[in-house]
């Protein structure tokens, strides 16, 4: 009989209890139980790794467009009459490094993926692979109940030939029992071979899944610096920001309107005064200006969503 088909007729009989024969399986609890543990470990720990790839990946997108926006030109200010002075160009991050922003946040990215999502693909990968050592394990368990199943059908007949040879000495009935005495010692060869085998292999899959287990008290070390490598990579990011004064902005040439004034014979109404977030604005807010809240005069300019602490100092 071919050990595939001893393994397959095995286990139709183990899950078929009126034809098992009353044979009791060879235990392999423990491991089972510890694998079926460590699989639901397993699972969440698989969702946690792509959320962390994700917020890696969202951290370093995110940064990428603040600082291309930062790298970008401030629109200019153009004046009447043509102003000769300031007409370069400003960028919305003044002069910070965005290059510098950019490489804090992919280096913060190359930290996780080498110290935290590595050693965590590597814990599921010894994971997966107990998993498949646990079949073959199973599979072999099948082969010795099967060996087992032989060995005790052989005994009961031997017992049977030595009790016919008891009642009645033949030549005919020795030869038999000689011949099931030969077998069974030569199955029972085979089970002890097997059974060793097992309990070898039973054991060596009891210390790894050990050691898996001990390791997976560590996965909190790993989701403890993951986070605290992305938040402290962002952190550095808003500090260089901070760090780079408000650039002014540029006030360029513009197009003369006095022949606009010839033209239509009247001078064009003048221009509301001018502020900046933190500058007084003379005379009032614009009420032409729906972003600007309307605020009483020598105040700075607020903006929709934008909140400024005031403390108030005794003198």
């Amino acid at each position: 009989m071919g050990a595939g088909w001893r393994r397959f007729t095995e286990g139709l009989k183990q899950h078929a209890p009126l034809v098992s024969g009353g044979l009791s399986p060879t235990p392999n609890a423990r491991n089972t139980i510890m694998l079926k543990e460590a699989g639901e470990l397993a699972a969440q720990l698989k969702g946690v790794v792509q959320a962390i790839k994700a917020q890696r990946e969202s951290n370093e997108n995110s940064v990428t467009l603040i600082a291309r926006l930062l790298g970008s030109n401030l629109p200019h200010v153009y004046e009447d009459p043509s102003s000769p002075s300031a007409s370069h160009s400003v960028l919305v991050g003044g002069a910070l490094d965005t290059e510098s922003v950019v490489r804090t946040i992919r280096d913060a990215g190359a930290r996780v993926d080498a110290d935290v999502v590595a050693p965590l693909a590597q814990w599921l990968s010894l994971y997966d692979t107990l998993v498949s050592k646990n079949r073959e394990l199973e599979n072999l368990r099948l082969e010795v109940d099967s060996r087992r199943r032989t060995v005790a059908d052989l005994t009961v007949k031997e017992a049977a030939a030595r009790a016919k040879l008891q009642r009645a000495t033949d030549a005919k009935q020795e030869a038999r029992l000689d011949d099931v005495v030969r077998t069974l010692q030569h199955k029972t060869d085979k089970l002890n071979a097997a059974l060793a085998e097992f309990a070898k292999f039973e054991e060596e899959l009891h210390t790894r899944l050990v050691g898996l287990i001990r390791d997976a008290a560590y996965v909190k070390v790993h989701l403890g610096a993951a986070q605290g490598t992305l938040g402290a990579a962002l952190a550095s990011v808003s500090k260089q920001v901070e760090a780079v004064p408000i650039p002014e902005v540029a006030v360029a040439a513009g197009p003369s309107l006095s022949g606009a004034v010839r033209a239509h014979g009247k001078a064009p109404a003048a221009a509301s005064p001018r502020s900046s977030m933190n500058t007084p604005v003379s005379g009032g807010a614009d009420p032409s200006n729906p972003f600007v809240a309307q605020q009483a005069p020598g105040t700075p300019t607020q903006y929709p969503g934008m909140h400024r602490n005031t403390v108030s100092s005794a003198v």
